[in-house]
């Protein structure tokens, strides 16, 4: 059995989120990384609101990011706890992790993880 190992990068730290407000983390260099093409996002929120979490992609570091055509996103009602979610990003280079409060309350801390493998 080979070793593959698993990258993990903290995109967002106690981050607050006022309701319907949006963050978008740093963009992330898939280039030697996305060994297998596997990822999944880890979060901890607090607070009264819901969360959409998607995925954002471009050619180039400072491209434009955009929502691929046809992608899903990767939870769209996040409620306050602890969640593990993997999903399947399209082919690209650069990714960045949006967070959209859903209009029902305020995010008062959201940790979130992006795994890689």
């Amino acid at each position: 059995m080979t070793k593959e190992s698993i990258s993990t990068m903290k995109l967002f730290d106690a981050q607050a989120l006022a309701q319907s407000g949006v963050v978008t983390s740093v963009p992330v260099d898939l280039r030697e990384i996305s060994l297998r093409g596997a990822f999944a996002v880890h979060l901890i929120q607090a607070g009264a609101g819901t969360t959409k979490i998607e995925y954002l992609v471009a050619p180039s570091k400072d491209g434009t990011y955009l929502e691929p055509s046809g992608a899903s996103d990767i939870v769209g009602a996040q409620a306050a706890g602890s969640n593990l979610i993997p999903f399947t990003p399209s082919l690209t280079p650069w990714l960045k992790i949006r967070v959209t409060e859903n209009g029902v309350g305020a995010i008062t801390s959201l940790d979130l993880w992006l795994h890689v493998q």
